[in-house]
């Protein structure tokens, strides 16, 4: 049996279920550990009873490492949230021993294609697995401090080389885990750590760099996809696995993706049978839990909505699904969003010309 980790809260519930989805379809031997981020998480997953689930409420982790709470203090809950990329993992592997030979680690928005064991049969011989970002080469330096390596999808062996590294990472998250560049240190979050994996673990640490694994938007630019035998092919392997990182659900037809970030090429499959679908099935779970299409974040307020879609306009963010038509289309309304910025210049600098005008005129009285 495969073991795999991941945690997740109200906010990113229906990707965790969606995740969980792909891993009953592709592969039938598991066991899904979940962390439950908040009290709403815990409640609907035990009153949904999913099959090869072991939940874990966040207040168990807390209670097993005390020194969490101080965490949870002095950081915000996204930077929180990071922190506990290596604890609970770890907590796992101590608290089951040897029962649990290893743990995959996940992130909640991670999409299956295929069995990740096409992965993992090549871990047999290695005590810790990471994932490269594989940066498209036309990416910026500054994508670079994010880190070579994307914490999404790691796997520790329950033996002294695996807990040694998932002890050491812990440690240093829980000393510093902060959502900037540390410039000085030459760290970032959880990611930038894993950096020193390679000299500390050698041939005891394998490293996946692939075009079927860990595929999203800052690398996808160099793969060519295909759709066919309704299959999704990256350079003509089977893709495993993609990473919907970034993927906000505003409402019915409008999804916030972060294509601008990393300039990518909008190819057709990638639109359409990548994309696509899985926010098809995240607005079906968005519905079933919560009672509307939009995420839980997806603002409702209309003064706010509408600063938000402003916001999405300016970074070329917005992909129009049509589900209906099997049909998807990303439009570039940064020029909406520049005119809009030139015309609020304008009407500043009439109302500033304005004031001081008048002040002139109050003074030469």
């Amino acid at each position: 049996m495969t073991h795999y980790s991941t945690l997740f809260d109200k906010n990113y519930l229906t990707r965790g279920l969606a995740l969980w989805e792909t891993l009953q379809q592709h592969t039938s031997d598991f066991r899904l550990h979940i962390l439950c981020l908040d009290n709403f998480t815990y409640t609907y997953l035990c009153r949904r009873q999913l099959d090869n689930v072991e939940l874990t409420p966040l207040s168990a982790l807390e209670d097993y490492y005390k020194e969490l709470l101080t965490c949870k203090n002095n950081r915000n809950t996204v930077e929180y949230y990071f922190t506990l990329s290596p604890c609970f993992p770890l907590f796992l592997l101590e608290k089951h021993g040897q029962n649990l030979p290893y743990i995959c680690s996940l992130d909640a928005d991670l999409y299956f294609y295929d069995d990740p064991q096409v992965i993992l049969k090549n871990f047999n011989n290695h005590s810790i697995l990471i994932t490269s970002h594989s940066f498209s080469p036309h990416l910026g330096k500054g994508w670079f401090t994010t880190g070579i390596f994307n914490v999404s999808f790691q796997a520790f062996r329950n033996d002294e080389t695996g807990l040694a590294c998932l002890r050491y990472w812990k440690t240093q998250c829980v000393q510093w885990c902060y959502n900037y560049y540390d410039v000085l240190h030459n760290r970032f979050a959880d990611q930038k750590y894993l950096e020193s994996f390679p000299e500390l673990y050698g041939d005891k640490l394998l490293v996946i760099n692939s075009p079927t694994a860990n595929v999203a938007l800052w690398n996808v630019n160099q793969y060519k996809l295909t759709f066919k035998n309704g299959r999704v092919y990256s350079n003509d392997k089977p893709l495993v696995y993609y990473h919907f990182s970034n993927v906000k659900i505003l409402d019915n037809t409008l999804a916030q993706t972060g294509f601008y970030w990393a300039q990518t090429n909008l190819q057709s499959v990638l639109l359409n049978d990548i994309y696509l679908p899985y926010i098809h099935r995240i607005k079906l779970l968005n519905k079933l839990i919560f009672n509307k299409l939009g995420d839980p974040l997806s603002i409702t307020n209309s003064g706010k909505r509408f600063a938000g879609l402003r916001l999405a306009m300016r970074e070329r963010g917005l992909l129009f699904t049509f589900d209906n038509l099997k049909f998807a289309t990303h439009i570039n309304f940064a020029w909406l969003h520049d005119m809009y910025d030139k015309y609020k210049q304008w009407t500043t600098k009439r109302e500033y010309t304005a004031v001081n005008n008048a002040k002139q005129y109050e003074y030469e009285k």
